[in-house]
């Protein structure tokens, strides 16, 4: 604790020190450290924190969440800081706590123990275990006391009470944590293979089914909450596209356009939030998470060169200036998110009243805001205003008596005011540790921008977040999954793999430089070598990883895609760029064992998008380039322009041809004829005529041309 440390804590001292720490200060979570001074003595997990549970005979209580959890600081002020809660924590059970976003692999356990107990899920996750590690009661959030927020039974009677069961009905106890503990494995195995329609269901079929859920009022899929989740999205992006559905690209195009105008997207420092409370996408919760936005950008590309409308280029653009401006590390990583709280309040840093405003930017400048972002003197959430764009430019211009152009002009100059008003309140906590899958997911997402938008400075971002990742994370040859303040640690898993080899292989295609192609078919080869079981499916974790209750082989598609969809998309990537045909095999048989074994028909859409390349004529294409920069961007754009997320394609520059070849075999005799730019553009074993002229080349790009 050095100079300017502020404890969190209300526990202090006259002197203002914390007036209790724990072992977590020892950690480098910023979500651990945020308990570092609770009057709970916790642990973090650990294999002293269970042997002490076993000497003293005591249950364990495992409490998991992030440290941008709205309600896992709800639950610490009212229970964890609470000193009557501790003393029965301290007194009867060993405390542990859990960063989820560190170790996903526990989380899943415990969760599907939750989830099994309950029929719902979420954080904080509370866990009952005893010293074995199997679970015996389970929730997420518990109100501090009886009778507090309509609970029958607050925490500290839980607490109580399972602790009284533990001591008194022990057996009773050990044959309820058996059973559960059974279950898990059972559904982590899928030892129960019964057949079920995901097994039958088509990429298609599946797209239809998400569409049943369709909002065709504000956009997304269901009603409140609505999370962004842009695997279902994207698949039925390629559904629209592969059948050329008007309603199918309307739905698409309503989604983006309400999102993008609601109060879940940040209007003045770009990114969204991590989902929105209502059906609206008007009240978010506050935090921004990195691998939401990271995704984001990629399906906001994707529309964009599906539709050619410049806003969703924009949206993505502001987005990845976001994360460079205010969700980068100096030496390259990505932080992972940034907290929904400030000053106690939930979304305080966010909102606004009129007179705030005015106060911050002027008159002048209020009165564009007010107009565009829809602001009132009652505001749209708790008596301030959350700040949207539901209003057309045109109708604000009308009212302000401006020009589109000009009210643009000025709504720039304001927001930026505005921006750097904002720039002056207490900010939201920064979590500011650097995790290598969802760094793996910004590296795409800025390496695909490079090319889509025609921006080397995003490409470059993607390469220096890439070289930190193998130089930070690095060690004997395989990869942490966490880093910060110089410390890297914790086992990659399967995620952290297959999304940083996900962004290696899109340096690929964007560079043309084989030093990417080779760490990705390295790490693929360690993921091959140390994840995967005899069915072909893949564990969350390698096989010397720490031995926990279960070892799980994901099979769901949630605000994340899971390690074996993206896997399975690598393989797909890898086979086609290198010709190796069991990369393609491999796909398949993953992909038969993950759909028998995910439970329900809209489980695994990124998945599904895989089956459906497999299914789909296979494109490879090469833009050999020269010193020509004007020439080679023609090119380019004519590529950027052409939507198809069924290809392959690199780009390299005339002298590296023989050597690219060495790794992508089907670039060997291409070259810039006459000197010139030249595109190729093959499917199997064909290719068709090389062309030096863009608009030929996009003419070839179209699927009507096979």
């Amino acid at each position: 604790m050095g100079p300017g440390y502020t404890p969190r804590t209300r526990h202090l001292t006259s002197d203002h020190r914390p007036r209790y720490t724990n072992r977590l200060l020892l950690t480098t979570s910023p979500y651990l450290l945020q308990h570092a001074h609770n009057p709970v003595d916790w642990f973090p997990w650990s294999e002293e924190a269970f042997l002490l549970a076993e000497q003293l005979d005591r249950p364990v209580f495992l409490s998991i969440g992030y440290s941008t959890c709205h309600w896992c600081h709800v639950m610490e002020h009212e229970s964890f800081e609470d000193e009557q809660i501790a003393s029965v924590m301290n007194s009867r059970y060993i405390c542990i706590k859990l960063d989820r976003e560190e170790r996903p692999d526990i989380d899943a356990v415990y969760m599907r123990a939750v989830q099994l107990a309950t029929g719902h899920g979420g954080w904080p996750m509370s866990v009952w275990l005893f010293p074995d590690k199997k679970p015996f009661y389970s929730g997420t959030y518990f109100p501090a006391y009886d009778g507090q927020r309509g609970a029958r039974m607050g925490f500290l009677s839980l607490l109580n009470r399972l602790a009284d069961l533990f001591s008194t009905d022990r057996v009773r106890v050990i044959q309820a944590a058996s059973h559960l503990t059974n279950e898990i494995r059972n559904s982590f195995q899928g030892t129960n293979d019964t057949p079920n329609k995901q097994h039958e269901a088509s990429p298609d079929d599946v797209a239809r089914l998400l569409l049943r859920q369709a909002d065709y009022q504000w956009g997304g899929f269901g009603h409140a909450p609505k999370f962004p989740v842009p695997s279902q999205l994207d698949l039925v992006l390629r559904y629209g596209w592969k059948h050329d559905d008007a309603e199918t690209k309307r739905f698409v195009e309503l989604t983006l356009d309400k999102m993008a105008q609601g109060g879940i997207y940040d209007h003045l420092a770009g990114g969204f939030a991590r989902y929105s409370t209502d059906s609206q996408w008007l009240v978010p919760h506050f935090e921004k998470m990195l691998y939401d936005n990271a995704q984001l950008v990629c399906t906001y590309l994707d529309a964009f060169q599906w539709t050619q409308n410049p806003t969703y280029a924009e949206v993505a653009t502001d987005i990845l200036d976001y994360l460079t401006r205010e969700m980068s590390h100096p030496s390259g990583g990505f932080y992972s998110a940034t907290d929904a709280d400030s000053e106690g309040e939930e979304g305080r840093f966010f909102v606004w009243t009129i007179p705030e405003v005015v106060s911050a930017v002027g008159e002048e400048k209020a009165a564009i805001i007010n107009t565009v972002y829809g602001m009132s003197e009652h505001g749209n959430w708790e008596g301030t205003n959350i700040l949207t764009r539901w209003t057309p430019l045109s109708v604000a211009s009308q009212h302000l008596g401006l020009s589109e152009h000009e009210t643009k002009k000025r709504l720039g100059e304001a927001k930026s005011a505005l921006y750097e008003a904002r720039k002056q309140r207490v900010p939201p906590s920064l979590d500011d540790k650097v995790l290598l899958a969802w760094n793996g997911l910004a590296i795409r997402a800025f390496a695909r921008a490079g090319w889509v938008l025609n921006n080397g400075e995003y490409t470059q971002r993607a390469i220096v977040a890439a070289n930190f990742m193998l130089a930070e994370l690095g060690h004997n040859g395989r990869l942490y999954r966490v880093w910060r303040n110089g410390q890297a640690h914790v086992d990659a898993m399967l995620e952290d793999y297959a999304f940083f080899v996900s962004g290696l292989i899109e340096l690929v295609e964007v560079t043309g430089d084989s030093r990417w192609l080779d760490e990705a078919i390295r790490l693929q080869q360690i993921v091959d070598t140390r994840f995967r079981d005899v069915d072909g499916c893949y564990f969350m974790t390698a096989d010397d990883h720490e031995s926990l209750l279960a070892r799980e082989k994901p099979a769901y598609d949630g605000a994340e895609p899971c390690g074996n969809s993206v896997v399975c998309e690598n393989l797909v990537r890898l086979g086609l760029l290198t010709d190796r045909v069991e990369y393609l095999d491999n796909a398949r048989r993953t992909i038969d064992r993950v759909l028998a074994i995910a439970n329900h028909p809209t489980a695994v859409p990124r998945l599904l998008t895989v089956l459906e390349w497999l299914n789909t004529a296979q494109r490879e294409v090469a833009v050999v380039v020269t010193d020509d920069h004007d020439a080679n961007a023609a090119l380019l754009n004519g590529l950027a322009q052409c939507f198809d997320p069924y290809r392959v394609f690199t780009v390299v520059h005339h002298s590296q041809v023989d050597m690219t070849a060495q790794a992508i075999p089907w670039i060997k005799g291409k070259t810039a004829i006459g000197g010139k730019p030249t595109a190729y553009v093959c499917s199997g074993m064909n290719c068709q005529l090389p062309a030096r002229d863009v608009t030929l080349f996009v003419a070839q790009l179209s699927r009507s041309s096979d």
